[in-house]
Order: structure tokens, then C-alpha cells, then sequence
């Protein structure tokens, strides 16, 4: 290929990556921070009820009540959390901010199942 040649006007020249921009960190650890708390609690949850099916099943009891009731409340989370993540206001957050919005409301959920389950 000939060095003086254009490149194909489908193809940009090569550019060095951009440095990260300054003043995002905070927000992009703030958001690993409230996923990994949310998975956490998400983990616990599902351990609970685990550990109460396994004790319904050794005692006899029905346990498909309380089954259903743990899939629905995580697909509900995660229809609420898929409906706040496209709703235009949101989307026009830049990526960290809306990772910090949706983390915040995602740990809410778990957290409060855990509380309400531990003490109700």
C-alpha cells in the first residue's frame, strides 16, 4: 500500500487513547459501592429463603407460596429498575450518574426485604 495514499473515508486515522476525565471516579466508586451492597443483599435474600424452603421441605410444609413470592418481588425489581433506566430523564444522565441513581434504587429493595424479614 502506497504510505501517501487517504485512508477510505470509512476508516479514521489512529488516535491515541483520551485520558479517563477528571471528577468521575468518585461517582464510578460510589456506583461499584451500591451494586456490590445491592448483590449482597440480593444474596442474602435469596440464602433466606433458601434456608426457610429447605426447612419447609424437611417439616412438610408447602413452600411454593413463599417460592413464588421471591421470584415475583425479583422480577418486579428488575422490571421497575429496566423501566427507571429508559425513562428519558434518566438516560440523559451521563453513565456514572445513572449507574449511582439505579444502584440507589436497586439496594433499597433487597435492603428493605432484609430488615422488614429480620425483625417482622
Amino acid at each position: 500500500m502506497n504510505p501517501t495514499t487517504p485512508p477510505a473515508p470509512n476508516h479514521a486515522p489512529w488516535q491515541p487513547p483520551q485520558p479517563p476525565r477528571s471528577g468521575r471516579t468518585a461517582l464510578t466508586v460510589l456506583a461499584a459501592v451500591l451494586w456490590m451492597m445491592t448483590m449482597t443483599a440480593v444474596a442474602w435474600f435469596a440464602l433466606v429463603v433458601a434456608l426457610n424452603l429447605l426447612t419447609a421441605s424437611e417439616t412438610g410444609d408447602p413452600a411454593g407460596a413463599m417460592a413464588l413470592q421471591f421470584v415475583t418481588i425479583v422480577v418486579g425489581g428488575a422490571a421497575v429498575l429496566l423501566a427507571v433506566a429508559f425513562a428519558p430523564g434518566v438516560r440523559r444522565l451521563s453513565p456514572e450518574a445513572r449507574l449511582v441513581l439505579l444502584g440507589c434504587l436497586a439496594w433499597s429493595v433487597p435492603a428493605v426485604l432484609l430488615v422488614s424479614g429480620y425483625f417482622g
